[in-house]
């Protein structure tokens, strides 16, 4: 039998051992500065799409909220969004929509994730100057489930909604937030709540505006089987009394989607070849340095070495040096 060392020096900022620094792709991004916003299709029922000064409008002439069948009111367009096939493990998908201005109370805004190989399933958090909710759907809008709705005044006017969904092992954390653009993304909102494989607690039928609605149902949230199809944006007319005066209408200014992978070492030495650098960065504090193997070792400042088989613990300028020695079989 033959032995072989191997060796990999990596380098933690130090919390419980772990970075917080978190990889983060811009996987869609639209302004709206296309005349013909292209890409987005409709969803809801037939409502008005347009460009406004590079922002996207969108119009409804409508009745009242028909308290049996919401989806009456509710003018939706969606686009697609690049994404892998399932959300992997404590990584967050975050969709963040810029809110000029609705002209009425009850005209709601909202940002939503669509799950289309789902049968058009997914989470929308919704928004008018005195509402806020979150929703998940199935079947389309055919069965909602409310995870919270608070009347309580709210701004709505420059403002950025945000939508965000990490996955935790059969678990989903679903973040919903408000952003203040006048006051430097101050939070004037922030709400959590957790989607498991159980029925979650959810509001009763007709509490949210008199609609129908159903329990959470049991399964996996939406995030397993396949990434989010679409983001979309709507508005929704939710007073069962009256209808709007004129149009119904919302401003929307930039949206995107934002992926967050969880920590992962830097890894910037392997078997002594540098990537990079092969030694603890003279800037950097509360490191840890790990190494694997004996023999011929990457310096680092001070030194430290292999050596024999097991841990060697050293401080070293304010680090602490941590060096793993183990003979491998070939």
């Amino acid at each position: 039998m033959t032995t072989a060392k191997n060796r990999i020096l990596v380098i933690l900022t130090l919390a419980a051992c772990v970075s917080t620094a978190f990889a983060q792709t811009l996987v869609f991004k639209d302004d709206f500065s296309d005349p013909m916003l292209s890409g987005w299709v409709r969803l809801g029922v037939p409502g008005v799409l347009s460009n406004l000064n590079q922002q996207a409008l969108i119009s409804a002439n409508c009745g009242p909220l028909q308290t049996n069948n919401p989806f009456a009111t509710h003018f939706a367009w969606g686009h697609a969004i690049p994404m892998p096939r399932e959300l992997t493990n404590n990584w967050t998908l975050e969709g963040r929509l810029d809110l000029v201005r609705a002209n009425q109370n009850d005209a709601w805004a909202s940002v939503h994730f669509l799950w289309s190989p789902l049968g058009n399933s997914g989470y929308a958090f919704l928004v008018d100057r005195d509402e806020v909710a979150l929703m998940k759907f199935w079947n389309g809008i055919g069965s909602m489930a409310w995870f919270f709705y608070e009347p309580r005044e709210i701004k709505n006017q420059n403002v950025t909604l945000v939508l965000s969904v990490t996955r935790r092992d059969a678990n989903l954390v679903i973040n919903t937030r408000v952003l203040d653009k006048d006051n430097a993304n101050a939070v004037v909102f922030d709400h959590t709540v957790i989607d498991t494989p159980e029925a979650d607690p959810t509001l009763p039928s007709r509490w949210v505006k008199g609609t129908p609605s159903v329990k959470d149902m049991v399964g996996e949230p939406w995030r397993m089987v396949s990434g989010p199809g679409q983001i979309e944006v709507t508005l929704d007319w939710t007073n069962p009394a009256s209808s709007p005066t004129g149009p119904a209408q919302v401003v929307y200014d930039d949206v995107e989607v934002w992926l967050y992978e969880s920590p992962r070492p830097n890894v910037v030495a392997w078997d002594g070849v540098a990537y990079g650098s092969a030694s603890v960065p003279s800037n950097l504090t509360n490191a840890v340095a790990v190494a694997a193997g004996g023999g011929r070792q990457p310096g680092a400042a001070g030194g430290w070495h292999g050596g024999a088989m097991g841990w060697h613990l050293r401080r070293n300028v304010g680090r602490t040096l941590v060096c793993i020695s183990s003979d491998v079989p070939e």
